[in-house]
């Protein structure tokens, strides 16, 4: 009786979205480890935050050739795009300043991060003069696709380009400037740790390699940058450790003690995880032989963690049979411990039952973006091809062991926002970075 009872309730709409917007805030009140925060970071919510709710962030860096940034309620019920796309940004408050402008191949959502009462959000094809005047482009100092951060209020407001792209960084001094260059890809992974926002450049060349990629450190102001890995950085530890296009940034997390950097492209795109200690003062590569990784798995596409466990995702990584072209790149997910050890396959990929139950196909790209809440693993698959087989793209939630997997948010999913509720369009890369947040 008391369990019928429970099921008539928690299938009122209103009930079920009351008990999970509970569970949340519960949650987020203990302190776990979310997205791109840390777990120092969690709880520094400002004055306004302390009475708003939660939602997922998920960027969609393919929508209308600029990228787009949705908000969707962590029930799945309800979703609107917020950012970007054919949207048009709001005049800021202060006077002579335009309203920002996206252009076609900004990728605008590539990274999405959340500090206290701001948002920042990665858009790596951004070139740094406007692409689409004929005068810059014959600029003499005109490079495409060095990439850019932009910088709003959390309630979609006064946007500015923050870092990269059509602006120049504040260093220190001269000697320290920093000038990105064409294909740098700036902003493809953000993240936030001790008053510091860390960006990620997978397209940075250093002094004699190209496409190494890079991993810059900034006050939250914007000023004071510095290449702490790879690029242009002079250490003979890390540079021994790279390669040309490992593309170091693909990913990044961090703890107290210890810096995760993904490079997707290691090893001829199998991929690797780079593990330093907080000083960069010891740097190794984790050792996947276990996991056996192959051509173009792409490990280290994704990160995320916890204060267990850190997942890796890997876009790249076919289903089994490895040979099947129908599972080829259907994407996986790897969970590890925090010494980057005992890493098992546990969503997709070679994990036939995990990839069967999801009804995983070609180039779905499972792993394009991972964030945590609570229990819950909610997983980006940029590639995934809707019920109209258009390439929308969509985002899964699990369980952390993996298990009791939905299509959540677009592609195929059955629940209230499916890829025509959003209106998806084929090319879209929904799920493309994803990112939980208190907000209004």
């Amino acid at each position: 009786m008391k369990n019928n009872l429970l099921k008539s309730l928690l299938s009122i709409p209103f009930v079920r979205l009351f008990i999970i917007s509970l569970i949340s805030f519960l949650f987020l009140v203990s302190c776990s480890v979310s997205g791109g925060n840390n777990k120092n970071s969690t709880n520094e919510l400002s004055n306004s935050q302390k009475n708003s709710h939660s939602y997922i962030l998920i960027g969609a860096k393919g929508r209308f050739g600029k990228g787009s940034v949705f908000k969707c309620t962590l029930d799945g019920y309800e979703c609107t795009e917020f950012l970007g796309g054919n949207m048009r940004f709001q005049a800021p408050s202060k006077s002579g300043l335009k309203p920002l402008k996206l252009f076609n191949g900004d990728l605008f959502g590539s990274s999405v991060l959340v500090i206290k009462d701001k948002l920042f959000i990665g858009a790596i094809g951004r070139d740094n003069k406007n692409g689409n005047d004929a005068g810059s482009i014959s600029s003499a100092n005109y490079k495409d696709e060095v990439g850019s951060v932009f910088q709003c209020n959390l309630n979609g407001t006064e946007c500015q380009e923050f870092l990269g792209g059509h602006n120049s960084f504040q260093t220190k001094s001269e000697n320290s400037r920093i000038n990105l260059m064409s294909s740098d890809h700036f902003g493809s992974t953000l993240f936030h740790s001790n008053n510091k926002i860390y960006i990620g450049s997978i397209g940075r060349d250093n002094n004699n390699k190209d496409d190494v990629g890079s991993i810059f450190q900034c006050d939250l102001d914007g000023k004071n940058c510095n290449e702490l890995i790879g690029g242009k950085n002079k250490s003979k530890l890390l540079n021994q450790l790279l390669s040309e296009h490992d593309s170091i940034g693909s990913s990044l997390f961090m703890n107290n003690s210890t810096i995760y950097v993904g490079a997707m492209n290691k090893n001829a795109g199998n991929g690797g995880l780079l593990k330093c200690n907080n000083d960069i003062s010891k740097c190794n590569y984790i050792d996947v032989k276990n996991i056996h990784l192959s051509l173009n798995d792409a490990f280290g596409s994704s990160l995320v963690g916890n204060e267990k466990n850190i997942f890796v995702g890997a876009i790249g990584r076919n289903g089994f049979p490895t040979t099947d072209p129908n599972l080829y790149d259907i994407g996986a997910v790897f969970k590890c411990d925090l010494e980057g050890t005992n890493c098992s396959e546990i969503i997709a990929g070679e994990n036939k039952a995990s990839a069967a139950s999801l009804g995983l196909s070609l180039k779905d790209n499972l792993g394009s973006s991972l964030a945590i809440l609570g229990n819950y693993l909610y997983i980006g698959a940029s590639g995934r091809i809707n019920n109209a087989n258009a390439r929308t793209g969509a985002v899964f939630r699990c369980q952390l062991d993996g298990s009791n997997c939905i299509e959540f948010i677009g592609g195929r999913s059955n629940g209230e926002v499916n890829s025509d509720s959003l209106d998806l369009l084929d090319g879209d890369l929904f799920g493309s970075s994803l990112a939980i947040v208190s907000m209004p």
